[in-house]
């Protein structure tokens, strides 16, 4: 490459570590490669400096595009493919997985085995479940409003569990369509792809308030494209004789513990974190307006005050950054944390 002069091989980090000066008391170097910046704020909470490794990072960005490959992950892909980086125990790739653990967990799939030595990945769809955890939301929304987590009046759980029983049906028949022609998917895939995120994307029409399914327009309308699509999509596999092969992906899912509760952790990303975003400011901006309506009921500096609490109060999307996510016991993450940890330990 380009960019460094040679390919990037596990083997040269290997060796070069029998140079140091006292290779027994220096940590060996581990390469770690990842999507993008963002993604590094996931990965360094995984693998941990310790007497034995120490990890660098770099993203995908380090190496030009060249019209070949797409986005971070499959720029990553394609050059282990072309033998410009070379993943070893000391030259690392970690990735959302997409849709790539779910699709295969199906008995119909047919695709490529992205099982790769050497890659680590998120097993639920992308790194935005993961710093959108309800517990990580609860907190941001605690700390800006000055309210104790056990004093909110709802809570993010709730709510994702409520949004990830709607989308269970639906969903496992896209992903289950995906998993029939993963690398290419067919153009009906494609829409009931398209007819998921439109469906979903009814819920940034939530207003300002408490989450309340049943006083909620854009809840029901949410609900109702969820429905028709299911059905939809069940007809059409059922047309194609793939109603059992549904099934049964359906109870692979079950077995090992992607249900109703916790089929949102498999939402496209990039479309799951705009809802939970909205979801969570609608719930901010009224606790923000009982702070403000306070004010104005009780200071003698109303103004000056007001100024004061809105520049204290640190926003969302801020918030959203520095946030520091928990990995150790995330659902379906928690496996691929466990394996790094063993791998590279002291």
């Amino acid at each position: 490459m380009d960019e460094f002069g040679f390919p990037i091989d596990s083997e040269y980090f290997e060796n070069q570590h029998h140079f140091e000066e006292n290779p027994e008391q220096t940590p060996k170097e581990v390469i770690v490669w990842t999507e993008s910046d963002d993604d590094i704020r996931l990965w360094m909470k995984v693998f941990l400096d310790n007497e034995k490794y120490k990890f660098t990072y770099f993203p995908a960005s380090k190496f030009k595009e060249n019209g070949v490959v797409a986005n971070g992950c499959s720029r990553l892909i394609k050059l282990c493919d072309t033998g410009d980086i070379v993943p070893g125990i000391q030259n690392i790739v970690c990735l959302d997985s997409d849709f790539k653990f779910i699709a295969q967990i199906s008995a119909d799939y047919n695709g490529r085995n992205f099982n790769l030595p050497h890659f680590f990945w998120t097993l639920v769809h992308s790194k935005e479940h993961i710093f959108l955890d309800h517990d990580n939301i609860d907190g941001i929304v605690s700390h800006s409003s000055c309210t104790p987590i056990s004093q909110l009046k709802q809570y993010s759980r709730t709510i994702y569990k409520e949004i990830s029983r709607k989308v269970y049906a639906p969903l496992t028949c896209v992903i289950f369509m995906m998993s029939l022609n993963f690398d290419t998917l067919t153009a009906k895939t494609e829409e009931f792809k398209t007819s998921f995120r439109d469906g979903l994307f009814k819920l940034l029409h939530t207003r300002k308030g408490l989450f309340d399914p049943e006083h909620c327009a854009a809840w029901k309308s949410f609900s109702e494209s969820m429905e028709t699509l299911a059905d939809q999509a069940e007809t059409h596999l059922k047309a194609e004789h793939r109603e059992v092969g549904l099934a049964d992906f359906r109870q692979k899912l079950k077995d090992i513990g992607i249900n109703e509760s916790t089929i949102y952790l498999f939402i496209r990303g990039h479309d799951w974190e705009p809802i939970a975003k909205q979801l969570t400011k609608c719930h901010l901006d009224l606790l923000h307006d009982a702070k403000i309506a306070e004010i104005r009921s009780t200071s003698k500096n109303i103004e000056q005050d007001i100024r004061a609490f809105i520049n204290k109060t640190p926003k969302l999307e801020q918030a959203l950054l520095s946030t520091i996510p928990s990995v150790e016991n995330f659902p379906f993450f928690e496996a691929t944390v466990a394996e790094a940890r063993n791998l590279y330990n002291a």
